[in-house]
């Protein structure tokens, strides 16, 4: 028989995970061991049995923290009165000082683990270690942001140009849930390219999909790969005095790299370099846009 001091953590075929921990309390402390809900560098959220009821601890900065919502009994007049104080909502607002929007929810977040997870994954955005979703999909809230950029080209075609190129794009970008790593982005693009005495124009749609490597509260570092365009083509050749006009499909599989910053609760700016593979042409192929997150609640 092992006591809870002699465990670090158990992790079960199904998935389910345990691990023991040191709660304080008024009269000392003691090793538990909890049900791991979501494991965070941020906010981790945790769930223990005692005689058939479940009570929830979170815990942030290796400090763990009991949810409660205890009876409270008042009396006005001859009549007692019952009521529960919610203290979990203050345990809540007290860790999460520094997310003023989420704290402005949580008088709508009850001590249930759904609503609960619901509102720590919202805090952690991403920086989730591990998550335990039981016999149920985890629910996923896609999200869509607007963006904008200002692109300067150092190649078209894989040819490099002599004179300059640059775009502009605007589109959707679609995440696959609120804080999902995973999105892509459809977008509307006009491009001017210069070879010397001859000119293109292009106008078309553009696709591309984007992972963050790295997500934090304030800023995300990610990759993209430009996946394809179906564009107009206008290609001027003076010296010959004709134009070639038409509509392409181009396939193009071009890595990039960018960092997003967050300012403001919905508006991010990034900066991306663009065409990876073609060194020699770094840094010329670079993008500078905006965002604007109209999902029902914000990023921050």
């Amino acid at each position: 028989m092992f006591t809870a001091d002699q465990i670090s953590e158990i992790k079960l075929d199904n998935g389910e995970k345990f691990v023991a921990k040191r709660y304080k309390t008024n009269s000392g402390s003691a090793s538990l061991v909890f049900k791991v809900l979501i494991e965070s560098s941020k906010i981790s959220l945790y769930v223990r049995e005692d005689n058939t009821t479940e009570y929830y601890y979170v815990s942030k900065d290796d400090v763990l923290y009991r949810l409660e919502n205890n009876n409270v009994y008042e009396t006005q007049g001859n009549k007692k009165y019952m009521r529960k104080d919610h203290k979990y909502i203050g345990t809540l607002s007290a860790m999460m000082y520094d997310r003023l929007d989420i704290v402005q929810q949580l008088e709508k977040t009850s001590l249930r683990e759904n609503s609960l997870t619901k509102v720590i994954q919202e805090y952690n955005q991403g920086e989730v270690g591990y998550e335990w979703q039981g016999d149920k999909k985890a629910a996923k809230e896609p999200n869509w942001v607007f963006f904008t950029q200002y692109s300067q080209y150092g190649l078209s075609k894989s040819s490099p140009i002599e004179a300059h190129g640059y775009g502009n794009m605007a589109g959707l970008q679609y995440y696959f849930s609120k804080h999902s790593r995973h999105s892509f982005k459809a977008s509307m693009d006009y491009s001017f390219f210069r070879f010397g005495e001859e000119k293109a124009n292009t106008f078309g749609l553009g696709l591309r999909y984007e992972m963050a490597f790295k997500k934090a509260e304030k800023f995300s570092a990610y990759m993209l790969v430009h996946l394809m365009d179906i564009a107009y083509v206008s290609f001027n050749h003076p010296e010959e005095g004709y134009n070639e006009n038409g509509v392409l499909p181009l396939l193009r599989f071009s890595p990039g790299i960018g960092l997003e910053s967050k300012p403001l609760p919905r508006v991010a700016v990034y900066a991306e370099i663009n065409n990876l593979l073609i060194i020699e042409q770094l840094p010329r192929s670079f993008s500078l846009g905006l965002k604007y997150d109209f999902g029902k609640t914000s990023w921050k």
